[in-house]
């Protein structure tokens, strides 16, 4: 009798852990987030994904979605996976599991079903809930937007290795654009900074540069290039000669030579610069 049972409960293991007999559910009720604004919406959502370390996969803005990365786990045995959908109307966000799927020794198979209670509430409710709470905070929406990397947004302060870079006033007229910047060494460290030509985006009409100049706020040590002091703030300033005048510079781009050491380079990126005499305001910042 003994040796019986034990044939029978071996039989139901083999079954459960079957990739033919994997359990299947009904479809995952979607879940909706009002009051979001279009504006910051992707930030948001992206902001939670990479909290969640679900990754961030596919964004297609003009149909209004975005999709995660692959989430895996396992469940009897077996491994799952699913990806999470996010499709917006504005002002809602709808979340929903898509693409489930069970691992066989043939591949991924398809899963219809829903989620357990616990994995629900993991993989959609807790995402779902900490995009409620960074959507009714200023603050946490405010570094949601300003660290897209789906939506670039304008940042005046950026630090690149040792440097601190601030950009301070920015002017366009039709025969120039300018852009102030002050520099600072954070580093305990005497810091050679080399500013070779910077580019900006390529893809505006006008923008083809007569001239592109670099001036620092003292003399230079040599052409484009500057040793500072620790701790010490120069004023840097780029000058680009263009056929007309910008409302907003999309992109711009340096390479810096910001260490003691020659041949280590760093990459500035700033996007959306607002080129109407911006001026920077520390307590917006």
């Amino acid at each position: 009798m003994k040796n019986f049972l034990r044939l029978i409960s071996a039989g139901m293991l083999i079954m459960l852990l079957s990739p033919v007999s994997a359990q299947k559910f009904s479809k995952d009720k979607p879940i909706t987030i009002e009051n979001l604004a279009p504006d910051n919406v992707w930030q948001i959502v992206e902001k939670t994904l990479k909290e969640k370390e679900f990754g961030v996969g596919k964004f297609i803005p003009n149909e209004n979605k975005l999709y995660s990365g692959w989430i895996e786990w396992t469940s009897i045995a077996i491994k799952n996976r699913g990806i999470l959908l996010f499709t917006y109307e504005s002002p809602i966000l709808t979340l929903q599991m898509a693409d489930r799927g069970y691992e066989t020794k043939k591949g991924w198979e398809e899963t219809i079903g829903s989620l357990s209670k616990k994995n629900y509430d993991e993989y959609l409710q807790s995402v779902a809930d900490r995009i409620t709470e960074i959507n009714s905070s200023a603050a946490e929406t405010k570094k949601a937007i300003q660290n897209s990397e789906l939506i670039h947004a304008f940042k005046p302060v950026n630090t690149v290795g040792e440097i601190t870079l601030t950009l301070l006033k920015t002017s366009s007229d039709k025969s120039k654009t300018t852009l102030e910047f002050s520099v600072k060494n954070n580093a305990t460290y005497a810091v050679t900074i080399f500013l070779p030509v910077a580019e900006v985006a390529k893809n505006i009409k006008g923008i083809g540069s007569e001239y592109v100049e670099t001036k620092f706020s003292r003399p230079a040590d040599v052409a484009n290039k500057a040793i500072f002091q620790p701790g010490e703030t120069l004023g840097v300033t780029f000058e680009y000669g263009y056929e007309w005048q910008l409302t907003t510079m999309p992109f711009f781009h340096v390479r810096i030579m910001g260490t003691n050491v020659e041949g280590k380079w760093y990459e500035l990126n700033m996007y959306q610069i607002p080129m109407n005499d911006y001026v920077f305001k520390p307590e917006e910042n």
